[in-house]
């Protein structure tokens, strides 16, 4: 019986003995987590400037254990996309594409790479198992052109760690891998336009006796695909009539009107699909002839004559 006891004894600590350096030898797991980056929904490529962006990557390990080589390095690289074969990264909108690119710093200074000799490295312990890494976007200046619409690129991160006690080794020493998610780059292009005009000035005249006409013209710039119309107030008698608008002087007015056409038949109003104007826009100036034209009618006093008309470019 009592080498029956002895044994049991021995069975227990050897037991033991296996659970705590199972323990000791625990190693560390890791997952990697990447929110998107959403430069919205209001991009203003007509401006000509650059738009920021940021997501977050979210490092996350456990069961340090406490062995000493329960530290945890974690290098990440971002491939360039779906629709690019290096700098810039690129989103697309069908055949469209605006380019962009992904940043290791809020200064936008140093791509993220996807060499993995040239990552930016984290280290973790069990003191800071978790860690939000900042991944920051930009949107190229300069692209005017780029069409509206709502654009996508798929990013298919790399991500490389390895537990160690010591110094930290480097990215390019790293052997394991983290199977992460893809995370998406969004974006949408939205219209805008810009206007300009010059005055309309009819040549002086002695007596109102016969058809004086003059021309001026209107400047607009849209993003490209983005449909617009315009329109022109009734001036600052607010005439419902395009043709019945009037110049004043001290109480005294001469009517006029403002036509599309040289021809002056198709008045120029602010009633959409009846008596505007429309275009499309290519991200470069249209110009638009407003013809203008004083009918006969009895002359007021002599003096300057003038009237104020708001042009609207809807989009």
């Amino acid at each position: 019986m009592n080498g029956f006891r002895i044994s049991i004894v021995i069975a227990l600590a050897s037991l033991g003995l296996i659970a705590s350096e199972e323990k000791a030898l625990a190693v560390p797991s890791c997952s990697v987590t990447f929110s998107a980056v959403a430069f919205g929904t209001n991009i203003d490529v007509l401006s000509g400037a650059s738009v920021d962006s940021a997501g977050t990557a979210t490092i996350s390990c456990s069961n340090f254990g406490s062995s000493t080589n329960a530290n945890v390095v974690v290098c990440m690289g971002m491939n360039d996309g779906a629709n690019a074969t290096g700098a810039p990264r690129k989103m697309a909108s069908g055949t469209n594409r605006l380019s962009y690119d992904l940043y290791t710093d809020s200064a936008r200074g140093t791509r993220w790479a996807n060499v993995q000799a040239s990552l930016p490295r984290y280290v973790l312990t069990a003191a800071t198992p978790s860690i939000a890494v900042p991944v920051y976007g930009r949107i190229a200046a300069a692209q005017t052109t780029t069409p509206v619409g709502g654009y996508l690129d798929t990013i298919t991160p790399n991500v490389f760690w390895n537990n160690f006690s010591g110094s930290t080794p480097a990215c390019s020493s790293l052997t394991k891998k983290i199977t992460v998610s893809t995370f998406q780059v969004t974006g949408t292009v939205t219209a805008n336009c810009a206007v300009s005009a010059t005055n309309l000035v009819f040549p002086p005249q002695s007596v109102i006796q016969t058809l004086v006409d003059a021309q001026s013209n209107i400047f607009v710039t849209c993003t490209a695909n983005a449909p617009y119309w315009i329109a022109l107030d009734g001036g600052t008698t607010a005439a419902t009539d395009p043709t019945q608008r009037k110049m004043s002087l001290a109480g005294q007015t001469i009517t006029y009107g403002l036509y599309r056409d040289t021809t002056r038949t198709l008045p120029w109003g602010a009633t959409k699909d009846t008596n505007t104007a429309s275009g499309t826009g290519s991200a470069t100036s249209t110009t638009f002839p407003v013809y203008g034209r004083i009918p006969v009618q009895s002359t007021p006093a002599p003096g300057t004559y003038q009237d104020t008309v708001v042009v609207t470019v809807n989009f």
